[in-house]
C-alpha cells in the first residue's frame, strides 16, 4: 500500500470513529446548528435544485432540510444520490421527499425504492458529506470513488453544479494526500 493510501486509511478509521462516537444530542445539534449555516448562505440559498444525502456512519444528518417549514426553503427541491448497480462508481441522483420509502443499499445506505433519475448535471448544488477537510478544499470521502467518478469535470458536459462539503468541525485537518482524481469541493459547511 502506498503511503497516500496508507494515510487516508488511517485518517478515515480515525474521523469515522469519532463520528461513530457521536451521542444522538450532539448529532441532532449539529444538524440543527447546519440547517442554521445552510439558511445562511447565499450559495444554498439561490440554489434551486440540491444533491443532499441519507446519513450514516456519523455523517451530519440533513433531514432537517426535509422537515423543515422554513420559507427559505420552499421552492428548493431535494436529491440524493443513488449508487449504479454497475461497476462504473457512478452515482445517478433521484428526488427526495419527507415521505418517500426508503430501502438499504449494497452499502447499507439509504436510498429511495423509487427512482427517477435526472441528469446529474441539472442539479445547482451538491452537498456531499466528508470524512476529513481542509480549508484549501481538499476533501476524503469514504474511498469509494463515487463522488470523485460522477464529478469528474470531463463527464459534466453542460454544466458543473457547486460541490460542498459537510462535516463536524473536528473533521478538518491541515493538510492531506491528494490524488490526482481527487475532485476538490468549493466551500466545506460544518457544524
Amino acid at each position: 500500500m502506498s503511503d497516500a493510501k496508507s494515510i487516508k486509511k488511517n485518517i478515515r478509521n480515525i474521523m469515522r470513529l469519532k463520528r461513530q462516537s457521536l451521542k444522538i444530542d450532539q448529532q441532532t445539534r449539529a444538524s440543527k446548528h447546519l440547517l442554521n449555516n445552510l439558511l445562511n448562505c447565499p450559495d444554498f440559498l439561490s440554489a434551486k435544485r440540491i444533491g443532499i444525502y441519507l446519513a450514516s456512519d456519523g455523517e451530519i444528518s440533513l433531514n432537517p432540510l426535509l422537515n423543515s417549514n422554513d420559507t427559505r426553503l420552499k421552492n428548493k427541491q431535494f436529491f440524493v444520490p443513488i449508487v449504479k448497480k454497475n461497476k462504473n462508481k457512478q452515482l445517478n441522483f433521484t428526488q427526495i421527499s419527507k415521505s418517500a420509502t426508503l430501502k438499504r443499499n449494497r452499502f447499507g445506505i439509504w436510498e429511495p425504492k423509487k427512482v427517477h433519475a435526472i441528469q446529474n448535471w441539472s442539479l445547482d448544488l451538491v452537498l456531499m458529506p466528508l470524512v476529513a477537510f481542509t480549508l484549501s478544499g481538499q476533501r476524503l470521502g469514504m474511498g469509494g470513488g463515487f463522488y470523485d467518478t460522477t464529478f469528474a469535470t470531463k463527464k459534466m458536459i453542460i454544466k458543473q453544479p457547486k460541490l460542498f462539503g459537510i462535516a463536524h468541525t473536528f473533521q478538518q485537518l491541515e493538510s492531506l494526500p491528494n490524488e490526482p482524481w481527487d475532485i476538490p469541493i468549493k466551500k466545506v459547511i460544518s457544524a
